[in-house]
């Protein structure tokens, strides 16, 4: 039996190495994570259709009518707010030009479109060592990123994260673009501030005149805001940006930012507003530095995961969905795929992203199940999170033992700005 099993065992690898049943096997993967990915979305009812798309396309509507960006908000029972800067309003423009399933098929399709970059781009070396097996491995890993939590809520919810995340990835990792280095990372933080983080990252990795472009870009872009809605950026700036409430209930199982935890604990205000700063800041310093060190080890794609987790641990509200930051974590740790000990912490990070964990916990609070044991449960990805910025063990990866040109043409070697070389790979 066992001889049987081997011999079909090998007629399958065999088959499934030449190119045509290796494309029509990666097209059925990949179809079939699609499909599940989406499914959720089928159900939904014209209230919950892409819910943030909704508030995009509603701030494009307020925009080209002249009504203010901020006192506009979805139908009942959403009610939704518009509570990005300025310029995001600007972009939320063309928005309003579709319908809403239309819009909603359309922004789905791009969305996909990005996750399909950042699979190919972010785990290339992995990819190269595959051989005949590359397409069926890349199909397997695009489903396994569909399958990531933040993902699914992305598409869920039609947010605007994986975009956010395909330009910090495009502007550090392509090496042959033609825009300003540092200019896509700028309009993103325009766009959304938490990306904002990256501009320090960059002026600590040594990569300065990136930093400048990038702060640049996002000066620009909320000055463009200014001249052309001056009111709704002056309210933006100066009361806006600081209420926390517009972003939703903060103290609900899905915001697991730090301050998130500390409102489910209900310490009571200044106390609780203190604690976040007292915790906030270190870990958004300890996450930087570990970010350049990374950097410094040649970990180029894990650099850029932590700097957006980090961003996502100090933001005064983070929902689920702004933890898209852990596919390149993931990507990172897996490089190559040699080292053993990488590979596991890879695929716990993959499994504990998948489970609807938090969710567990809440059953357990609100149900007949332990306190204890839901409180644990409703931290659970904050507490990986912080795990990950602060902890995470990585051996860095020698370019010995993976390909130089994959390594650059991947993003995993570091794109340089003119002004600093490449770091050297430095092994512990």
């Amino acid at each position: 039996m066992s001889r049987w099993m081997t011999v079909a065992g090998r007629w399958i690898a065999r088959a499934a190495a030449r190119p045509p049943v290796a494309r029509a096997l990666a097209l059925l993967t990949a179809a079939w994570g699609t499909y599940k990915l989406i499914q959720p979305r089928l159900h939904q009812d014209d209230v919950h259709w892409l819910v943030d798309l909704q508030v995009y396309q509603g701030a494009g509507v307020a925009v080209t009518h002249g009504h203010s960006l901020y006192d506009y908000a979805t139908p009942f029972p959403q009610l939704l707010p518009f509570t990005y800067p300025p310029f995001g309003g600007l972009l939320a423009i063309p928005l309003s030009l579709l319908q809403r399933h239309p819009l909603g098929i359309v922004w789905t399709f791009l969305e996909l479109a990005t996750l399909m970059f950042l699979v190919w781009k972010l785990f290339r070396p992995l990819l190269a060592r595959t051989g005949p097996y590359s397409t069926i491995a890349y199909a397997g890993l695009l489903v396994a990123a569909e399958f990531l939590m933040p993902v699914r809520d992305t598409f869920y919810f039609g947010q605007v994260n994986l975009f956010l995340v395909g330009l910090v990835v495009a502007d550090l990792t392509v090496v042959r673009g033609r825009w300003p280095r540092g200019l896509l990372i700028g309009l993103a933080a325009a766009i959304k501030l938490t990306p904002a983080l990256f501009i320090p990252y960059l002026w600590m990795t040594g990569r300065r005149r990136m930093a400048g472009v990038a702060a640049a870009a996002f000066v620009g872009a909320q000055l463009l805001a200014a001249a052309l809605i001056p009111h709704d950026s002056y309210r933006y700036w100066t009361s806006t940006v600081f209420e926390g409430q517009r972003l939703g209930l903060n103290t609900v199982v899905s915001n697991q930012a730090i301050r998130g935890m500390l409102l489910r604990f209900a310490f009571p205000s200044p106390l609780g507003s203190l604690l976040w700063l007292a915790l906030a800041v270190p870990v958004a310093v300890i996450g930087l530095r570990r970010a350049q060190r990374a950097y410094a080890d040649g970990e180029h794609v894990l650099s850029i995961g932590l700097v957006g987790l980090t961003a996502a641990l100090v933001s005064p509200v983070s929902w689920i969905h702004h933890f898209v930051w852990v596919l390149p974590v993931i990507a990172g740790l897996l490089m190559a795929g040699r080292d053993r000990r990488r590979v596991l912490w890879a695929v716990a990070l993959a499994v504990a992203y998948t489970t609807k964990v938090v969710y567990w916990g809440q059953e357990f609070v609100t149900g007949n199940g332990s306190y204890v044991i839901g409180r644990v449960l409703q931290e659970t990805y904050l507490v990986l999170t912080l795990f990950v910025v602060t902890a995470l063990p990585w051996r860095a990866v020698t370019l010995a033992s993976v390909d130089a040109g994959q390594l650059a043409s991947s993003g995993a070697a570091p794109v340089s700005d003119g002004e600093a070389a490449s770091r050297p790979v430095v092994t512990p």
